[in-house]
């Protein structure tokens, strides 16, 4: 957690004013520190002035939740402006180990028992991955189906709000206040749907023990009844990465731009980097990216309906979690 003065009192004082009877009542919240919560500083992982990207309203997401009678435990570290820098948080199964980025605090404040459920963002795997490697569950919506109002964006264009909690239960109640038209119905999808693995390049990214993880996991879906197909699919994966590289670091470097050539050494090496590099890439090159995202998302959407996919099935990261090295001793 990002270290709050009081922190003790002003939980009492909103516990006082909660709503009895709110479906969410008394459930404590982390929100990552790129979402802006009234009575809170959005500081973002970084050394720059907070008065630079201080919002005038409370992020949508964090004000729905705090309607349903969530309690807004704190802020929860995150990687410098969502991106490769690291905060100081442990992960809580084993201190000497990542939790996992960029909602790095988030996954680690549920897993270890702090609050029900906690905000993250993901612009490449920052909800999926923190939450495989803390042992708990990520939930990325679809692009667009959490308002992202009051969210100090990375790449608006891919940026997604999710959420985290301990297990499905807490995280589908969790839900269905945060997102946009969620519905209690189960829609068209089979009792057992059939599931995809994109076999190939993309798979072959994963290391051994991920490869071995993601292999037991398949093997408990077989199990269970459900069917497995394997499709030959993305080997062009590394042109898909470097086509989403670019366009998250044009899309920061945009983001940056009103403050970045006056703070420029007050960003960490790497974020600085992506922020140069970014502001480097013009607007043809930007389109181009945009639309091959695009050809890929109908290509992908092809597939399934000829292949008869109900749901694509993929590991949340290359591997196991890493040693880490940390900012300070805090968590």
């Amino acid at each position: 957690m990002v270290e709050e003065p009081d922190r003790h009192g002003r939980l009492r004082r909103e516990a006082a004013a909660l709503t009895v009877g709110a479906p969410l009542h008394g459930w404590l919240l982390g929100v990552k520190d790129i979402l802006h919560a009234d009575g809170l500083v959005t500081r973002a992982g970084t050394a720059l002035p907070p008065h630079l990207f201080a919002g005038d309203r409370e992020a949508a997401s964090v004000a729905a939740l705090r309607r349903a009678g969530c309690l807004i435990l704190g802020k929860t570290v995150t990687t410098e402006f969502a991106y490769f820098e690291p905060g100081p948080t442990r992960n809580p199964h084993d201190p000497e180990h990542t939790p996992g980025g960029s909602s790095s605090g988030s996954a680690a404040a549920v897993a270890a028992g702090y609050c029900e459920l906690a905000l993250g963002t993901q612009t490449v795997g920052s909800v999926i991955r923190p939450a495989a490697f803390c042992g708990i569950v990520g939930y990325k919506p679809s692009y667009g189906r959490v308002c992202t109002d009051g969210l100090l964006l990375c790449a608006p264009s891919v940026d997604t709000i999710g959420l985290f909690a301990a297990d499905v239960a807490h995280l589908r109640q969790g839900v269905s206040v945060l997102v946009d038209g969620w519905s209690q119905d189960e829609g068209q999808l089979p009792p057992r749907p059939v599931l995809g693995i994109p076999e190939g390049a993309y798979l072959a990214q994963a290391s051994p023990e991920g490869s071995e993880a993601f292999a037991r996991q398949v093997a408990i879906l077989e199990t269970a009844g459900y069917e497995i197909r394997r499709l030959p699919v993305l080997d062009d994966i590394d042109a898909i990465n470097e086509r989403h590289g670019l366009i998250q670091a044009a899309e920061m470097a945009i983001e940056h731009a009103p403050w970045l050539d006056a703070h420029l050494q007050d960003y960490r090496p790497r974020t600085r980097e992506i922020l140069l590099r970014g502001r480097q890439i013009d607007s043809g090159k930007l389109d181009s990216a945009r639309a091959g995202r695009e050809q890929l998302r109908s290509e992908l959407a092809m597939t399934m309906r000829q292949a008869g996919i109900d749901l694509w099935i993929c590991p949340a990261a290359k591997g196991t979690f890493l040693a880490h090295l940390f900012e300070s001793s805090a968590c």
